[in-house]
């Protein structure tokens, strides 16, 4: 009796902790049918590690992400942008200087006549596509 109730706390244990654990997650993929009508140039990258300790709740928690920031001319305009980089533990950023396209996601509502935190997804050449932001305007 004693044996069954230690082997069942031995997978008891093992199923609490099956949970499904991502080191790095990936771009997601292009979906079909999606246009992205908007040429983009991308002349510069920056990966930073950006630091942020209060989570929604104002509950001080510390936590870190890589974000990549890229100096871009969008829509005819010099902008920087920024989004999360899924990076593994090799360093292999998905965005390098070049041509891209993109397509225009979101305007936030309380920047009227600036393109400051309008989002874009950027299609990279391997058919995934990367959620940005605008966080910069220079001249």
């Amino acid at each position: 009796m004693s044996g069954s109730i230690l082997l069942l706390f031995a997978c008891l244990s093992c199923c609490l902790y099956a949970q499904k654990t991502r080191y790095a997650e990936s771009l997601p993929r292009a979906k079909p049918g999606v246009s992205y009508p908007i040429k983009v140039h991308i002349s510069a990258i920056r990966l930073r590690t950006d630091c942020h300790y209060q989570d929604t709740y104002h509950r001080y928690r510390e936590g870190c992400q890589r974000t990549i920031y890229a100096d871009t001319i969008l829509n005819g305009q010099k902008v920087e942008i920024s989004g999360f980089s899924p990076l593994t533990t090799k360093y292999n950023i998905p965005l390098l200087p070049g041509e891209y396209q993109a397509r225009f996601l979101k305007d936030p509502h309380f920047a009227v006549g600036t393109p400051l935190c309008q989002e874009y997804e950027i299609l990279l050449p391997d058919g995934t596509v990367w959620k940005c932001s605008v966080t910069g305007i220079s001249e």
